[in-house]
């Protein structure tokens, strides 16, 4: 996060850009030349391909950091950033902040010496191959024109690295952090901690790859050998991912809604409840303004509590029904206590209807809405609660949030205001829905509309259907 970090970042991809695309040109004409890329048959390929052998040597010993070319510098700032961010921005993982530049040292060893045999094992590494489709030959100069173009970038960037700092890395970093930097690119900078891991990954490079036939051996006696391959084997021929993604999948799409209900609902919990939390001062919430709560409010939610308790309790049909309607029917009162007459005119309608929608169908409801067999367990019941009387908590903190964080005037003024004068009328909700929102109301009207007709149709051809199916059974 810190700006040397973000110039290392650039410059490395710059100069990453420059010798692993040479290298993957070399790659190209290696296979062209010799028919395969096979690295165990390809051996003493400088004899028969100098010119591709001097591209390669670039890119390689570039990409292993070494001096005198461009994957040094960038390198040495990547070390230098890794060192300085023990006691800068990584500072508050106190001791475990030095992982980061051992992995910095790790990875820079294992790409030390990976480069190293891409050079020396393809290149030298014993007499010229014979065991490839192709007898080993130089490219020709339409393909190494193009590698020469990307390697000269390793020498160029060397020779003259302030100017690419000045004219390239700057900018690149106002663009990214936003403030300026003065990049000072150069070789040596002195004994310091960055030289001293470079040391040491070239010390304990060359270790590994004048012994690495002994590491290979010892890896290959590991119970299971690691490596991208046995990964990605494992991961598709072996078919764990689809296992594991139906795994997954089969535990949460039960074909249950109140397994889906609950998942939503703890989303919101999360989501909401936990941005409340992050936020939360004791200035959210007032009780300044707050209008009394009077005997009668009070008698009438106390009720809708009973009754909602009931309605989940009671397993027979009958009581759930009437107790859900005391529930409707309250929250109309409510509206009448609020003086908001037609919204309680709304909610009287629908809940009627609702009420003989239920008692239309009453004959086909089950005598019990539930047995014993399909009763929740005690803990499944505790958690239900406890979800349900979070919802509601949460949705109660949110109103009176809202409430007490207003921070522009309401707009309820204007349609006052306005709306005798703008639309002629003293019921200022019917205005408001007929007037000023018409176009909303109209679109309401036709989906209603519209599924009103869905629903004749469906009873049309369900009437028809069956008496067909009588005449056809004649």
């Amino acid at each position: 996060g810190t700006k040397g970090a973000i110039a290392a970042a650039l410059f490395h991809l710059f100069n990453h850009s420059a010798f692993k695309g040479s290298l993957f040109l070399v790659t190209g004409m290696i296979d062209h030349s010799t028919g395969t890329r096979d690295v165990t048959r390809l051996r003493g390929l400088a004899k028969a391909m100098p010119f591709t052998a001097a591209l390669c040597g670039l890119g390689a010993l570039s990409m292993a950091g070494l001096p005198p070319f461009n994957g040094f510098l960038s390198k040495e700032m990547f070390f230098e950033s890794a060192w300085e961010s023990v006691t800068a921005n990584l500072a508050f993982l106190g001791g475990a902040a030095w992982a980061f530049p051992a992995l910095a040292l790790v990875g820079s060893t294992f790409t030390f010496v990976y480069s190293l045999s891409i050079f020396f094992k393809v290149f030298y590494n014993g007499p010229l191959t014979k065991d490839t489709p192709h007898e080993p030959h130089e490219a020709s100069w339409g393909m190494l024109f193009p590698a020469a173009i990307m390697a000269s970038f390793i020498v160029i960037v060397a020779i003259i690295p302030g100017f690419f700092a000045k004219n390239l890395l700057n900018p690149a970093v106002l663009a990214v952090a936003g403030t300026p930097i003065d990049l000072q690119i150069a070789f040596w900078h002195g004994i310091n901690a960055p030289l001293l891991m470079t040391l040491a990954v070239v010390g304990v490079g060359l270790l590994l790859y004048w012994r690495i036939g002994d590491l290979k051996r010892l890896l290959f006696r590991l119970p299971a050998y690691p490596g991208a391959d046995a990964f990605y084997k494992w991961l598709f021929e072996r078919d764990a991912l689809a296992a594991g993604a139906g795994r997954l999948t089969n535990a949460y799409m039960t074909g249950r809604l109140r397994d889906y209900s609950v998942y939503i609902l703890i989303f919101f919990l999360l989501a909401v409840g936990g941005s409340i939390a992050l936020a939360w001062s004791e200035s959210m919430i007032s009780f300044a303004d707050l209008a009394p709560v009077n005997i009668f409010e009070f008698t009438l939610a106390v009720g809708m509590v009973i009754a909602a308790i009931v309605m989940v309790v009671v397993a027979k049909r009958l009581p759930s029904v009437l107790a859900l309607g005391v529930v409707g029917y309250g929250v109309a009162l409510f509206f009448v206590f609020f003086r908001a007459p037609d919204l309680a005119l709304t909610q009287l309608l629908v809940e009627t209807v609702s009420l003989l929608l239920f008692l239309l169908a009453f004959r086909h409801l089950p005598r019990r809405l539930w047995d014993e067999a399909s009763t929740p367990s005690g803990g499944t019941r505790v958690f239900n609660m406890v979800i349900a009387g979070s919802v509601g908590v949460l949705a109660g903190l949110l109103t009176l949030i809202s409430h007490s964080n207003r921070e522009f005037e309401s707009i309820c003024w204007y349609y006052i205001k306005n709306s005798r004068v703008l639309a002629g009328g003293d019921n200022v909700v019917n205005v408001i829905l007929v007037d000023f929102r018409g176009l909303d109301t109209m679109g309401e009207i036709s989906v209603l509309g519209l599924a009103a007709l869905g629903v004749f149709a469906l009873i049309h051809l369900g009437v028809h259907g069956s008496s067909k199916e009588k005449a056809d059974g004649c």
